[in-house]
This record gives structure tokens, sequence and C-alpha cells, in this order.
């Protein structure tokens, strides 16, 4: 059974790639300088605030988000109607806050992720363990995760890999004074620097973000464009992985490679 959930990701991902990707390369503007018009379009529009419907990979994979009475998550599905082989259930505690999710494939428990929280409501850590069936078990996982002045500034993940190797990976964050992402560094087991993310906004939105090793120039592992409606909420996420492409420009890099992400909203 394992096999299978395997087999159909790796499909989805592909027929993902192959329906929604190019190989065309992008300029090296600097989009740190974008105006609005880059970021912001006018061909659609939601209410403010509006809740997310559906993430659209490609024509035969998706997340459909449904909610409770309350509007929160209360079930998100994955694959494409009626097909939605895996979903995911969410429940809450008697405060509201968001206490597990289960990850169900074919009404097989896979996984559960529990949450527990602080006296002020910040997540202070999430415990995956497998689900009950020997043939449906993956891997245990924790994350633990710190504040300072109600920022979150570090998460460390211990992953179990089914030999029982344990991985360790450690997750510092930095903020800019008006309190937004702007860069998350990640070290590896011995605590070496191992990758680089940095955010860029404009009037609050997110529309820029870079991943790269080491440095930005010799180590560029991806970056990330997204676009907005005129309420600000996001419509469409452009990334770019050439690490994903199969060929090789004249210079020795791999060319540009787009894998583009669609939401829809309820209106």
């Amino acid at each position: 059974m394992k096999t299978k959930i395997f087999i159909l990701s790796a499909a989805c991902l592909a027929l993902s790639l192959m329906s929604s990707c190019s190989n065309d390369p992008v300029d090296d503007k600097d989009f740190a300088s974008w105006d609005a018009s880059a970021y912001l379009t006018n061909d659609v529009l939601y209410p403010k605030n509006a809740k997310l419907k559906r993430v659209i990979f490609s024509p035969v994979w998706e997340k459909v988000y449904q909610y409770d009475a309350k509007g929160r998550i209360d079930k998100i599905l994955y694959g494409k109607d009626p097909e939605y082989l895996q979903y995911d259930i969410y429940a809450y505690n008697e405060t509201g806050l968001l206490s597990d999710i289960s990850n169900y494939y074919k009404d097989i428990l896979v996984k559960k992720t529990v949450f527990s929280y602080d006296d002020s409501g910040n997540k202070i850590k999430e415990e995956t363990k497998p689900g009950d069936d020997p043939e449906m078990q993956g891997n245990p996982s924790s994350v633990t995760y710190s504040y300072n002045n109600g920022k979150l500034v570090k998460s460390e993940e211990y992953f179990q890999y089914l030999n029982g190797e344990i991985s360790h990976f450690v997750k510092k964050y930095e903020y800019n004074n008006d309190g937004e992402l702007i860069r998350e560094k990640l070290y590896d087991n011995d605590e070496n620097d191992y990758s680089t993310t940095e955010y860029y906004y404009h009037g609050g939105l997110m529309y820029y973000s870079i991943s790269y090793y080491k440095d930005r120039v010799s180590g560029f592992g991806s970056d990330s464009r997204r676009t907005y409606d005129l309420n600000g909420n996001l419509v469409k996420q452009a990334d770019n992985i050439p690490g994903l492409s199969s060929s090789m420009a004249p210079d020795g890099k791999q060319p540009a490679f787009i894998v583009t992400t669609e939401y829809e909203y309820y209106q």
C-alpha cells in the first residue's frame, strides 16, 4: 500500500509538471524593485479575506477546502473530483485552536499530527505518528517552536527514517521592522548553514522569494513569484526550480523550469 501511495504521488507530480511548467528562461530583472503591476491583477477579484476554495496544481491534481459552521478548515481533499483518494480531517480543542490533523488514504489512517500550545496560544510543538495499519505506516517526526516577543524565531525538526536513523534540522527566522518574515535559514544535523530563503514585500504582500545554498549566485536553488487580486488574495504562484529540468544550457547551468499553481476562493 505504501508503494501505491508513492507511485500515485510521483505520477501526480509528473502530471502537474507536464501540464503547468515551461522551460522558457526568465529574465534577470531585479524582482525586489517591481512596481504594483508586476504582482497585482484585475483579471479576477474575490472578496477581502476570502476563504480558500481550491489550490490547482494541474488539470488532474488539486486541493479542495471545506469549512465548518465557525468558518474553520474542516477537511482538505486531494486529487480530482470525483477521485479524491486522500484527505485531511481537522479537529479543534475547547479553546478553538487546531488540536490535530488526521491524514487518510482511501479511508485508511496514514498519519496523525497533534499540536501543543503555550498559554499565549503560540504553537510550541507538533508531533506526527503513523496510523494503525502496518502497511500504511509512515515516518514519525516532531517539530518544536521557540518565540521571542510573540515572533517565531526558531524551529527544530526531528525525522525518523524507516531504518531508525534520526535526522535533525533547525530553522531560524528573521523579521523586518514591520514584523514581516524576511529570512529563513536552515541548518543541518551539525548546525552547518545549509540553505537560506529570503522574502520580499510591498504593501504588506509577499510577492517574491528566493532560496539558495551558501550564496545567491553559485548556490541558486529556486525562486517564487506571487500574483494577487486587488483585494490582496493570492491567485497565482510561479516557482522557478531549475533542478527539475532535464536539459542543460550552453553555459553549463540548468535553464528555468516554471511550476505554476493557481488559487480559487469562495465568493
